[in-house]
């Protein structure tokens, strides 16, 4: 369960179990503070999903890319089945911006991948909604 601690942290690093034992996790700016090992494991669940939903197999663009510098402006919302097998994700992107002189943070809604087995899944809540929120 997700609790107030996770307010407070400066990045989002939070997992949970949700319905019918699924387990999701979501990382803030990766990029910024996992260790070559961590983003290694990360971006090898993000291409598993890939080779699942795209034909040619691979994308080597954004977040999916394992580029740190990308990695450094993303929020990942991964979704894991009981075995621990990546099904879904959610690569969102934090762009810097101006409005009328002044910087704001925008959040682009990003890159979404289900898994063809789990597309009827209702996962939209929890790769958009959830993690929408807690950024």
């Amino acid at each position: 369960m997700l609790s107030l601690a996770t307010l407070s942290r400066t990045h989002l690093d939070e997992s949970f179990t949700a319905r019918g034992g699924l387990h999701v996790r979501i990382v803030e700016r990766p990029g910024r503070w996992m260790s070559e090992r961590e983003l290694a494991a990360l971006i090898a669940d993000l291409q598993a999903i890939v080779r699942s939903c795209v034909a040619a197999g691979s994308l080597e663009y954004g977040a999916v890319s394992g580029d740190r510098e990308r990695l450094r402006h993303s929020v990942l919302t991964l979704v894991y089945d009981r075995d621990g097998t990546a099904v879904a994700f959610n690569a969102l992107a934090l762009l810097d911006c101006e409005l009328r002189g002044w910087p704001v943070d925008v959040l682009h809604l990003g890159l979404v991948m289900v898994a063809p087995e789990m597309r009827a899944s209702g996962f939209a809540a929890m790769l958009y909604g959830l993690t929408c929120f807690l950024v």
